[in-house]
């Protein structure tokens, strides 16, 4: 059975008394943090509400508390070892805590804060007033922060972060007004380091967002573009990514972006207008297609994912250009990469772990939700190359059934991501790995996914097995581990969980330890899965994805 870490044990010590002894903020969320991936254990998950709301009660807001926890635990989690600056690690080694420290602090404070909220960024669209989950503030004071002070703050996070690593990059960024480009959200809104949803359909479902900050550093500094440059960029939304990329080149630099909505376009339009943007030109119409009338560029960038590189970006990119773009490989599984020519193929110089709004237009990569259970707190992410294997029929009430359990001796070392984890079975398994999310009061009735939103599951012929976790034994550095598990159900759920449980047991034997490397071949490559070489079939550029 888990048990608490000392230090918990040693911050908490009255957490039975109705006001335990006040510790500094800093401690108390540092245990919180070491709480939270066992909030399945009954009396961990009492200790970890209660001194959550012991800390939302001190300061007085709950919303508050969350950014400052944020804010602490981000320090915590920078200050861990092995945060510090260093070569990238391989696949399925740490990666510095600092690397993913935003994306890992709200997964803690939304463990520990669990109010229903939804660990998901910022969500709002333009027609309705503004509703933030989580805000990072600029200090703990009650005065209101200028615009100025924010940008500069959001700036520093984000150096800190490592996600500017470059001058170009940080002088865009602190540079570029954010209210600009998200005048209905508060400035507090447009500055904190979440995704900011701007548009829906008819149905509700999001179709538009402003990348979290992050993600946008992360992205530039992948695409590394240089002064005097010509930019096309699939997905205008806001125009803010055009914006930073149009400092980056300069006067003597152009950019063009690309949206396939009227209303998107438009604001755009406006928004770079009032930022004093004119380097940059938003055209309506199909990302896919590029846009021939500006080529060739020098860079081509995407800010919405794709299952396929289209054939117009390739015509349309310099031959010594960079194309980075987050391409879907299978089911769930994808990666934002850059792309340089070498030889007779596009083959990746970086990929990084991030997920964005689907392409619309005529590569539209649609995808539905499958509910699990009746209450609805259950459900399947499922993309249109999985449809066929998924039958919402069979699969409604699949939870109900007797639950089969394998755990696989893999374990994993707190902090580190299960990015190449997960890759290896969306490559391996007859039907890739979909994202199951899980709210409300399923866990209740016994449903123990991996993470604090859910986990990553498979189905096949109307069963389902799913990934969770539990505590393992230290490694040799001390540092936290936790071992995968996989929970099945249905007719072929025992079946189901030992093939998954199998294929994590390979990569960890084999592939665990092997770098990644993308490729969009001339000529049709061959697959060797037992090499660690798979070829995914699209219908103009397949991809090849090696472990080497």
């Amino acid at each position: 059975m888990w048990k608490p870490p000392d230090s918990a044990a040693r911050l908490f010590p009255l957490v039975a008394r109705p006001r335990p002894a006040r510790l500094p903020l800093p401690q108390r969320v540092r245990a919180l943090i070491e709480l939270a991936p066992a909030q399945d254990d009954p009396s961990t998950a009492s200790t970890v509400h209660n001194q959550a709301a012991l800390i939302a009660s001190d300061i007085g807001k709950p919303t508050t508390a969350r950014a400052m926890c944020r804010r602490h635990a981000v320090a915590y989690l920078h200050s861990a070892p092995g945060s510090g600056r260093g070569p990238r690690p391989r696949p399925g080694q740490p990666r510095p805590p600092g690397n993913h420290q935003s994306a890992t602090a709200a997964r803690a404070v939304a463990a520990v804060f669990h109010s229903g909220e939804s660990p998901e960024p910022s969500q709002s669209t333009i027609r309705t007033t503004t509703r933030v989950a989580h805000v990072t503030t600029l200090s703990d004071s009650t005065g209101t922060p200028t615009a100025d002070q924010l940008r500069d703050a959001l700036t520093e996070r984000l150096l800190t972060g490592k996600h500017i690593t470059s001058s170009p990059v940080e002088r865009a960024v602190r540079s570029i007004g954010r209210e600009h480009f998200l005048p209905s959200f508060t400035l507090e809104a447009a500055y904190a380091d979440n995704f900011t949803y701007t548009k829906t359909d008819g149905s509700g479902t999001r179709i538009s967002a402003a990348s979290q900050p992050a993600i946008v550093a992360m992205m530039l500094e992948q695409l590394a573009a240089q002064p005097g440059e010509r930019i096309f960029e699939a997905g205008a939304g806001t125009g803010v990514n055009a914006a930073y990329m149009g400092h980056i080149v300069g006067p003597g630099g152009h950019v063009v972006t690309v949206d396939v909505d009227d209303d998107l376009v438009d604001g755009a339009r406006k928004h770079l207008a009032d930022a004093g943007i004119d380097n940059v030109t938003v055209v309506l119409g199909d990302g896919v297609l590029g846009h021939p009338e500006g080529a060739p560029y020098d860079r081509v960038i995407a800010t919405v994912s794709t299952s396929e590189m289209p054939t117009a970006w390739l015509q349309q990119v310099k031959p010594s250009g960079r194309i980075v773009v987050p391409l879907r490989l299978r089911g769930t599984a994808g990666r934002v990469i850059a792309f340089e020519r070498r030889g007779d193929a596009w083959v990746s110089i970086d990929d990084q772990l991030a997920v964005f709004m689907p392409l619309r237009g005529s590569m539209d990569d649609e995808r539905r939700t499958v509910a699990l259970t009746s209450q609805g707190d259950v459900t399947l992410q499922v993309h249109k190359d999985q449809s066929d294997a998924v039958d919402a029929d069979l699969l409604l009430g699949i939870l109900d059934t007797e639950r089969h359990e394998v755990w696989t001796g893999v374990t994993i070392p707190a902090g580190t991501t299960y990015e190449y984890h997960d890759l290896w079975l969306a490559l391996t398994l007859p039907h890739p790995i979909v994202r199951m999310s899980v709210t409300g009061d399923a866990r209740d009735r016994g449903v123990t996914p991996m993470l604090p939103w859910g986990a990553m599951a498979t189905v096949q012929d109307g069963s389902l097995a799913y990934l969770t976790l539990r505590a393992a034994e230290p490694g040799s550095d001390g540092r936290k581990a936790y071992e995968t598990g996989v929970v099945g159900h249905g007719p072929g759920g025992a079946a189901l969980a030992d093939l998954v449980a199998e294929q994590l047991r390979t990569w960890n034997a084999g592939f665990r330890d092997r770098a990644l490397r993308f490729e969009l071949p001339d000529a049709p490559a061959v697959a060797d899965p037992a090499a660690g070489r798979f070829v995914l079939d699209r219908p103009d550029h397949p991809i090849t994805v090696i472990w080497e």
